[in-house]
């Protein structure tokens, strides 16, 4: 295989760049441990912070505060709406959250989502945790929807993880 190919993450093919994770005793426990607390369909969203950062620093922008607090609810309200809809397409009222926002973002995207569905659609929100990323990964690509981020090597193993679970089959809208 020409290793270039699979290199760029825009890359039709880069769900084929590596086999499956097989996963060691304790993150397989964690796996499972998370599967069992989330309901059968559920939507996964893979949520970088970096996803939604303005190219200036909003830490550097002095006398913004109102400015980034503004940011901050305008990208969980888009987020906790582009859930609540791939829910609603996929018959799932629980979204799971992977991501490394910070805990208010993730406690306004929880509220958001609450406030946008009526409360129908539940979220189980993790943040950074010392659970091994291929556990998550696992549960992620299990889901009867994913949301991820095309330049994320995260994104991009749980897709490819989702492909090999599905038999090659996981439709990318």
């Amino acid at each position: 295989a020409n290793l270039f190919e699979y290199s760029a993450p825009t890359v039709e093919k880069r769900h084929a760049m590596c086999p499956a994770p097989t996963l060691s005793p304790r993150p397989a426990e964690q796996a499972a441990t998370l599967r069992a607390s989330l309901p059968e369909r559920f939507v996964c969203l893979h949520w970088r912070a970096g996803d939604f950062l303005n190219p200036v620093p909003l830490g550097r922008l002095r006398g913004q505060s109102m400015l980034h607090r503004n940011r901050a609810l305008a990208n969980a309200s888009f987020m906790a709406a582009v859930a609540a809809r791939a829910a609603s397409n996929v018959q799932a009222k629980h979204v799971l959250v992977l991501t490394n926002a910070r805990y208010q973002r993730a406690k306004l995207f929880e509220s958001t989502l609450a406030t946008l569905t009526g409360g129908t659609i539940g979220a189980t929100v993790r943040l950074c945790t010392d659970a091994p990323p291929d556990a998550e990964k696992e549960v992620c690509s299990r889901a009867a929807a994913l949301l991820l981020t095309r330049e994320s090597s995260f994104s991009t193993q749980v897709h490819r993880m989702a492909m090999a679970a599905n038999g090659g089959q996981y439709d990318e809208k």
